[in-house]
């Protein structure tokens, strides 16, 4: 039994037939159109020469440097000036900042007085000491007040050394 190939008719509703035959029969009775000539293009014409052109490309993003140094002054105080541009480069021993004076000389005048009154101090500890040693040989008085002068006259002469630099020295 040898199987055939089944082919089916499909019926078009009646206007969409009429309107496609309608399509063909117009497309067929159309005229030919008119082919019109265009005018022969004028080629464009440009010489050409070899050059260098620098391509430059602007790209987002961010940097940060290699080494980064913080200045900050090492001394308290307000700050007046600041005598240096960011970002420069400076060298050791250049004066970065200039800081109010007020608060150091107010500190030097105090240290000056200080020591004002230890060397009136220490002189009033000698003469004491220096009178004691005369009146402790002949008796005058006690050996106790004799000690305790020569005492109050070694903590005076401790108290003028220095712990440091002298006060006219900077640093």
């Amino acid at each position: 039994m040898s199987m055939l190939p089944v082919f089916t008719v499909c019926r078009l509703p009646g206007k969409v037939s009429l309107l496609l035959m309608l399509g063909i029969f117009l497309t067929a009775c159309s005229e030919p159109a008119m082919h019109h000539q265009a005018s022969p293009a004028i080629p464009y014409t440009r010489l050409l020469a070899a050059e260098q052109v620098i391509v430059t490309r602007e790209l987002p993003g961010r940097v940060s440097p290699f080494t980064l140094s913080e200045v900050r002054p090492q001394v308290n105080g307000v700050i007046l000036e600041r005598l240096f541009e960011e970002g420069a480069d400076v060298v050791a021993g250049q004066v970065l900042y200039q800081i109010d004076p007020v608060l150091y000389e107010a500190a030097y005048k105090n240290a000056k007085a200080e020591l004002g009154m230890a060397l009136a101090d220490e002189n009033a500890a000698r003469l004491r000491a220096e009178r004691y040693t005369i009146l402790v040989k002949s008796n005058a008085i006690s050996k106790q007040d004799y000690d305790d002068a020569i005492a109050a006259y070694g903590v005076s002469r401790r108290g003028l050394k220095p712990p440091g630099k002298p006060l006219n020295q900077p640093g």
